[in-house]
């Protein structure tokens, strides 16, 4: 074994890579084992040791390729997602590990490369995260962590980035440790910081916050996807009646429909008058999806302009303006350029929302999140207020079917509370649909394709959190002042070395002292 870390072949190096891979996909849904998370990065640290940038970037690569087949296999379950599409998408995410991978090998088992390569990984998903129309957040470092609560708490300081700082870190460290053992100073150091974020976080966990409390519920109607006759339409809307009148018994401040819960209800006089009499018997507002036709479905809308949007509906009140969604899915529902259609299906185009707004709930100010949107930080940052809110996710997975996107996609949803110190509730159509308090927890869920409503209290507490006030700078200055100290370091202590290393040099031939030529 030994021998296979220290001089691998490129056997070798291949198996090490598909392990690391592996490590990474298994600490994601479905297996879900956050300890690998922490493991994943050390078998790549030895499959590129010794390499030249090229060659270490090939194996990056292939460690981007590998992981992205395991993470997003998924994908595979649409028809129109065959071998050319995992090729394409398995050759995107491979150029971010690829760039990563040459940082690896040079200066992963160097005391500065606890500081460069965890600066180095988290831009390069901060790069993924923000590709425009080919942005990916999904599987990031961070989210093998998403069930280690005393972590999450960093989340407040500089989000999703700087826990995945943190896990690349640790298994930096780890990577360093087995190369220098056990009695290596700055390993030890980096990973006694791990530890005292982590008993920071539990600390912080202890102590409650203020705000007022508000009872919230979930309903989960497991409706299937697809077109669907009249006589469907009708029973799928009473099962979400029957629900949400069954969490109407726990008095809830907000109930949360799942994305495109009912079709378009502009102009729709049948519809928002069922939706009305579900508001009335509950006496609670409902917050709920409306589209002319289902993201993904390849159906035809049923209006010139197409919005998927989110209502809120409040007793004795008429319904106001929706939110209109704005970051919509790429080729689900726009084209953002003309592609071959055997690699990318024509659908419908949907129309985006101009602007992120809050929706008045009761007594409660929601910020809605529609589909993918919990994926981007940012567009949750627009609503950012010191007022308290209750963030709500309406989600509609169901065409994914029992694969993990579902897991991976709520995820995204954790940290966004965890983020912005507000409760989260996801409602999802086949689920699991789940509620998520300030502090990132999940404090109630869902069983997965099962007709089902949730209801939890969370405390909704004011106030702006560091990263929802400063956003990605709250985390890209300090570490660009710290990568910037550790590599003048390093380059003040090759030069150190290198005149010292002259001193103690012989004088060639003809070659005079300097202290000769001083006169000392």
């Amino acid at each position: 074994m030994r021998e296979v870390i220290e001089q691998p072949s490129n056997v070798g190096r291949v198996a090490l890579t598909t392990l690391s891979a592996a490590l990474f996909a298994a600490a994601l849904p479905p297996f879900d084992l956050g300890l690998f998370g922490w493991l994943a990065i050390v078998p790549l640290v030895f499959a590129v040791r010794g390499l030249s940038a090229s060659r270490a970037a090939r194996f990056g690569a292939l460690f981007g390729f590998v992981s992205a087949h395991a993470v997003f296999a998924f994908m595979f379950r649409f028809s129109q997602f065959g071998v050319a599409q995992g090729l394409v998408l398995g050759a995107w995410l491979a150029l971010f590990p690829a760039l990563l991978a040459p940082l690896l090998a040079r200066f992963a088992l160097e005391p500065r490369g606890l500081v460069l390569v965890p600066a180095g990984a988290v831009v390069m998903e901060w790069a993924r995260a923000h590709a425009g129309f080919l942005a990916l957040p999904f599987g990031s470092f961070a989210s093998t962590q998403h069930a280690n609560i005393p972590l999450l708490q960093l989340a407040r300081f500089g989000g999703e980035p700087l826990v995945s700082i943190v896990v690349v870190l640790g298994g930096v460290a780890l990577a360093q440790l087995l190369v220098h053992g056990v009695k290596h100073r700055p390993a030890l150091v980096a990973l006694a910081l791990v530890a005292l974020v982590h008993g920071y976080g539990a600390i912080v966990m202890r102590v409650e916050e203020p705000g007022r409390d508000a009872v919230v519920a979930a309903v989960q109607p497991a409706v299937r996807p697809g077109p669907k006759s009249e006589e469907e339409h009708d029973a799928n809307f009473a099962r979400l009646a029957e629900l949400t009148e069954k969490a109407g018994a726990h008095s809830p401040d907000l109930v949360v429909w799942p994305e495109t819960a009912v079709g378009a209800i502009e102009g729709d006089l049948v519809t928002k008058l069922a939706v009305r009499d579900v508001v009335e018997n509950v006496q609670a507002p409902i917050v709920f999806g409306s589209a002319e036709v289902e993201k993904l479905s390849g159906g035809q809308p049923t209006s010139k302009r197409p919005f998927n949007s989110a209502y809120v509906m409040n007793p004795d009140e008429p319904v106001g303006a929706p939110y209109r969604k704005v970051h919509l899915l790429p080729f689900g529902e726009y084209r953002p350029i003309d592609l071959p259609h055997w690699l990318a299906p024509s659908m419908f185009d949907t129309e985006a929302g101009e602007r992120r707004i809050v929706l008045r709930a009761g007594s409660i100010d929601v910020e809605p999140l529609i589909c993918w949107e919990n994926l981007f930080a940012d567009d949750l940052r627009a609503t950012a207020s010191s007022e308290p809110t209750v963030i709500a996710h309406l989600v509609n997975d169901a065409w994914f079917g029992p694969t993990s996107e579902p897991e991976l996609h709520n995820i995204a949803s954790i940290f966004r509370a965890a983020e912005s110190g507000r409760p989260l509730v996801l409602a999802s159509n086949t689920g699991p649909s789940i509620i998520v308090d300030a502090r990132g927890r999940v404090v109630a869920r869902a069983p997965s394709f099962e007709p089902a409503f949730i209801a939890a209290t969370v405390r909704m507490p004011g106030g702006l959190t560091f990263y929802r006030r400063t956003g990605d700078l709250s985390w890209a200055m300090p570490l660009l002042f710290l990568v910037a100290a550790v590599t003048a370091a390093g380059r003040i202590r090759s030069a150190a070395q290198l005149r010292g290393s002259d001193a103690r040099r012989p004088a060639a031939s003809g070659e005079k002292d300097l202290d000769s030529v001083l006169g000392t």
